[in-house]
């Protein structure tokens, strides 16, 4: 997780956020996990997010992205 820290202090986007929460999910770290989805949210819709006008990232998460997964962790966690 120490690469992520890393890209947040360098230039802080949305899909960071993303992805960290998925570390986050898959280390059963719920509050971060949750934490994490909604910054990225946040960030999203701010537009603060990767964008390159030439070619599209392969790595480019979607507002839809977000959102279902954060719908996803809230289930999870009324289980």
């Amino acid at each position: 997780m120490n690469s992520f820290a890393i890209q947040e202090k360098e230039n802080d986007l949305a899909e960071n956020h993303y992805y960290l929460a998925l570390a986050y999910r898959d280390s059963n770290n719920q509050s971060e996990y949750i934490g994490h989805l909604k910054k990225a949210k946040e960030m999203y819709v701010e537009g603060r997010i990767m964008s390159d006008p030439y070619t599209h990232p392969y790595d480019k998460v979607y507002l839809k992205d977000v959102e279902n997964e954060l719908k996803a962790a809230y289930n999870k966690s009324n289980e």
